[in-house]
């Protein structure tokens, strides 16, 4: 592992440990900034401390009363409107179903929204969009307006730092590709390994020097493996069991998580959703295996205020299966309630640390957007940011949705509580209003 990545890390977390927890996470952005000089031939975006502040967003709704919610008329597209309760800036930013897509030519369908909560929207200065469930184009940050589309040469993810290039996988070649001018520069070929892929919803390091590739080894098995993309060092290959449903590595590199079928059993109605945690660098395990089922699942991976990292989502058993969001720490697998069940759970928020973003369904906080306070030993602080009236009817009108890097936008898709669940449409919630 980088020297200088892990001495930045641990001063950075003797500082947050000294100071208060809300305003800490403030310092927490250096892990990000003193990292951003490891592809020192591409100009990062200039992540500073002051990016990553903390908003204390002292204009949210933190209490847990039921609020009774006033009709909405649906926002025409590219118009907006203030939410009356929450205070947040709601807008439309897909067009209706067979009207032309201005700058691209085509017609808009049914379905064009944000792929999932772990998949980042945004690229790291925010200045595109890239919607890719039902529809493939990139759009304005600012004016939401289309401005391209670009096919992909494989599974691709926002570099977190650099906002002009995707991380790529495609087979075994690891790359980056610029979608404006589509092109690409390949980065390493892993002889030997095949059908490598980030396993649906793996990330990057939020440095974007780490990641878990997924695919089948040189002996025909699939395997995982760590690779630090500054350092140019391929750590050990892990075996992984069938039936697998996703690999990440952690925001600081330091982890593997793998999600996949580790119990042999049936408990909860699904072999996967039993989690393991290795270290990147040896391969080895961190702890016994936990075969609890969903805990947590629908999840993401962050930093608590305390600057460890969790992993952070529904829980499907114990003693808060379905009623709650629960978030479990890498290290020593300790986990607590944080927050109100939701639909999916996201924390690609790498410049506002110590939340976890949601569209909730529990009461009181039904179809509300929510931040969840990531903190141990505390009643859950749940800011209440928006409404978003939706009808679940299939998986892609569920309201997963995806949070900005500055945590100040979130991007949801939507029906509108339609009785047919269509269209699906995507909105942007900015709760920036509420945190000046």
């Amino acid at each position: 592992m980088g020297k200088d990545r892990i001495l930045c890390f641990s001063n950075t977390k003797a500082m947050l440990m000294s100071s208060l927890k809300l305003w800490a996470l403030t310092l927490l952005g250096t892990i990000i900034a003193c990292n951003s000089n490891d592809l020192s031939s591409i100009p990062h975006f200039n992540t500073t401390a002051a990016d990553a502040t903390i908003s204390p967003c002292a204009g949210a709704i933190t209490h847990s009363e039921p609020i009774a919610h006033a009709a909405r008329p649906k926002p025409a597209y590219l118009q907006s409107y203030v939410d009356p309760e929450f205070g947040s800036t709601i807008t439309r930013i897909t067009g209706d179903p067979g009207d032309i897509v201005a700058n691209i030519g085509n017609t808009w369908g049914d379905v064009c929204r944000n792929n999932y909560m772990k998949y980042q929207s945004w690229n790291a200065d925010m200045s595109l969009i890239h919607l890719s469930w039902g529809c493939n184009l990139f759009l304005d940050g600012t004016t939401y307006e289309p401005a391209f589309t670009a096919d992909a040469p494989g599974r691709v993810r926002w570099h977190p730092t650099d906002p002009r290039w995707m991380i790529y996988l495609r087979n075994n070649e690891l790359g980056r590709w610029n979608p404006r001018t589509n092109s690409r520069e390949i980065i390493t070929t892993f002889h030997g390994y095949s059908e490598l892929t980030f396993e649906l919803e793996g990330n990057l390091s939020h440095d974007g020097n780490w990641i878990a590739p997924h695919g089948m080894g040189p002996q025909g098995r699939s395997v995982t493996f760590a690779y630090n993309i500054a350092d140019g060092i391929k750590y050990p290959d892990i075996e992984t069991p069938a039936p697998l449903d996703w690999i990440s590595i952690s925001p600081s590199g330091d982890y593997i998580i793998v999600n996949a079928n580790w119990c042999n059993d049936d408990t909860g109605g699904t072999t996967t959703d039993r989690l393991r945690f290795f270290r990147s660098a040896t391969g080895e395990t961190t702890g016994d295996l936990n075969c609890g089922y969903g805990l947590p699942s629908h999840q993401d991976l962050g930093y608590d205020v305390n600057g460890d990292e969790v992993i952070v989502g529904v829980a499907k058993s114990g003693p808060w299966a379905w009623e709650n969001v629960i978030m479990r720490r890498l290290h020593d697998d300790a986990m607590q309630v944080v927050g109100p069940a939701g639909s999916h759970t996201g924390t690609r928020n790498i410049r506002r640390l110590g939340w976890a973003y949601l569209q909730a369904y529990t009461e009181p906080y039904k179809d509300e957007v929510v931040a969840v306070q990531l903190a141990w030993n505390s009643e859950p602080i749940v800011q209440r940011l928006a409404y978003i009236p939706n009808n679940d009817t299939d998986y892609s009108a569920q309201t997963y949705g995806s949070v900005s890097p500055d945590g100040m936008k979130f991007l949801v898709g939507s029906n509108w509580g339609h009785a047919t669940g269509r269209p699906v449409q995507s909105y942007v919630v900015d709760i920036s209003p509420l945190c000046q």
